[in-house]
């Protein structure tokens, strides 16, 4: 009956519109209190032609000596290698940095510590086929060995763009991330965060776009298109060092952060009031179930670990006014953050970490955040009942492998649930320091069901108080895989 009730409700979420195309390439990269880097690009230049095998010139401002130049060629013939670039001093050695044959040919390409006086970069196609080019100047970065690392490009055709799986820069870094697609020379692409304003260069039907993030940024690669077509795109990330070494900031580096600080308290709960208290990309907020959502200031619960979004770092001082609650006499009530789908295939888990302060401990059984598949074929949801946590799974209830299940009312906790698609679901609860209170398991069902959406509130048709509040905080996803676990606020 549980079940039944849990996918009633996902039916009306699953199927709702979406208004744009979404992509994203998760990028970790970041600074946690070494020297600040002082990355610096020039603005962007675009270049290319539409047929022929004839080079074609880059004109960039002229370089004063120990810049990085970065180039980004791409072309709609894949069967012919990629050319190394030239320029009209003639003395930089330019790297191939990273190629790819997917929906033509994408290759990336750097000159390091390049010399004073370079005016132009001359592309060479590798075939009669549309070719366009974007070079960076950067000042502020290595000068010797300064390509970092790559992710692999990621292919989808699809109305929804592709993602991809994270990568670390080693240090302080510059990130590019691209996209290129074979049939729309146009492909109204806007960035994410704290991302670059795209730059696009196109010939013909070809399209190549990129963004960057400077000086360590930790971010998701996210790109909206307003395109619905079923177009065929890829996606890249790279990273190149700074001349100031870094590190990874410590903490928590989810792909995103609802810390619900957005609405006065007592405001009746919107999506537009999630979607604006949540920091990073990857799932949507729909509105919720109608019942007893509100913005509370007592559902304030403190962070205890840094946790870094879009380029910023937010520590345990970081203000936290408001939280979320709903109230356990409406029962059945759930708000919903959907999951592109793109995303949901390209990753085989997520993780979520949350406060969460019980009210009473009810008789009725309730949850307080879950994890589930499409058509609700899977789920792992953290559930409290008669006074104890309990897993809940498709499979069955899980495993209580360490600690007591006991929970308490009217008590603050930590929760993290992971959803690893034909694998093995965890659970883990902590009191408000940290400490390991409780783990479980429980078996995924199937081995292809992915996920879908993560859910606040009670997904159970079941007897609540009225006026028993629950209270929800700091939901953080982690959609990279394998995916962090555990993540504890």
């Amino acid at each position: 009956m549980r079940r039944l009730a849990l996918f009633c409700i996902l039916v009306l979420f699953l199927c709702a519109p979406r208004g744009y195309a979404q992509s994203m390439m998760l990028l970790g990269t970041g600074n946690s209190g070494s020297p600040v880097s002082n990355q610096q690009l020039a603005t962007p230049v675009t270049c290319g032609h539409a047929s022929g095998t004839l080079a074609y010139n880059c004109t960039i401002t002229a370089t004063v000596g120990g810049e990085l130049l970065v180039v980004k060629q791409y072309e709609s013939d894949v069967n012919n290698a990629a050319i190394t670039p030239t320029d009209n001093i003639g003395t930089c050695t330019w790297n191939l940095d990273y190629g790819s044959s997917n929906t033509g040919r994408f290759s990336t390409f750097s000159c390091v510590n390049a010399p004073a006086g370079i005016t132009t970069v001359t592309l060479q196609p590798g075939a009669s086929s549309p070719s366009m080019g974007i070079v960076y100047t950067m000042t502020g970065a290595a000068t010797a060995s300064a390509f970092d690392t790559n992710s692999a490009a990621y292919v989808v055709t699809s109305t929804n763009l592709g993602s991809n799986p994270a990568i670390a820069g080693s240090q302080n870094v510059a990130s590019f991330g691209c996209t290129w697609n074979t049939v729309r020379a146009s492909p109204g692409l806007t960035n994410y965060g704290v991302w670059s304003a795209v730059t696009t260069s196109a010939q013909g039907s070809n399209s190549l776009s990129c963004s960057y993030i400077l000086n360590g940024k930790w971010g998701q690669y996210v790109y909206h298109s307003l395109s619905t077509n079923n177009d065929a795109w890829t996606s890249f990330v790279d990273t190149y060092k700074s001349a100031v070494v870094g590190t990874v900031p410590s903490g928590n580096l989810p792909t995103q952060w609802s810390n619900f600080e957005n609405g006065n308290d007592g405001d009746v709960l919107t999506a537009a009031i999630l979607n604006a208290g949540t920091l990073g990309g990857g799932c949507t907020w729909s509105a919720p179930a109608a019942g007893g959502f509100k913005v509370a200031t007592a559902g304030s619960l403190p962070i205890i670990n840094n946790v870094t979004v879009n380029g910023t770092t937010y520590t345990s001082a970081t203000a936290n006014t408001r939280g979320i609650q709903y109230d356990m006499g409406d029962n059945g009530i759930t708000s919903a953050c959907n999951l592109p789908a793109d995303l949901s295939s390209a990753s085989a888990t997520v993780t979520n970490g949350f406060d969460i302060k019980t009210g009473t401990t009810d008789a009725g059984v309730w949850s307080g955040v879950s994890i589930v598949g499409a058509a609700a074929a899977d789920y792992v949801i953290f559930n409290i009942t008669n006074g104890l946590f309990v897993q809940e799974c498709k499979s069955g209830s899980g495993t209580l492998l360490t600690g007591s299940s006991t929970a308490a009312a009217n008590t603050a906790y930590k929760g993290s649930i992971k959803y690893v698609r034909g694998g093995t679901h965890l659970m883990n609860v902590y009191d408000t320091s940290g400490a390991s209170l409780a783990t479980f398991s429980c078996a995924a069902t199937g081995t292809t069901n992915i996920h879908s959406a993560s859910i606040i509130g009670n997904n159970h048709a079941g007897t609540g108080t009225v006026g028993n509040l629950v209270y929800v905080d700091n939901l953080q996803i982690d959609y990279k895989t394998p995916g962090a676990f555990p993540l504890i606020p």
